[in-house]
């Protein structure tokens, strides 16, 4: 039997990314800061939408 201590290393690792579909283009500068992206889009939001993925590393 396997011990705890592999099974949690070897744990599924999840990732989202979360996505707003707009209804302008917002004029930001190169590397706006995340509260200039939210005032900058704040009443433009039609929809959002959320990718999940999880995955497990292969074992050798």
């Amino acid at each position: 039997m396997e011990d705890l201590a592999h099974h949690q290393k070897m744990a599924p690792i999840a990732t989202s990314s979360k996505y707003e579909a707009l209804d302008q283009i917002v004029d930001l500068p190169k590397g706006a800061t995340k509260e200039q992206v939210t005032k900058a889009i704040e009443g433009h939001v039609l929809d959002t939408a959320e990718v999940m993925g999880r995955y497990e590393r292969e074992t050798k």
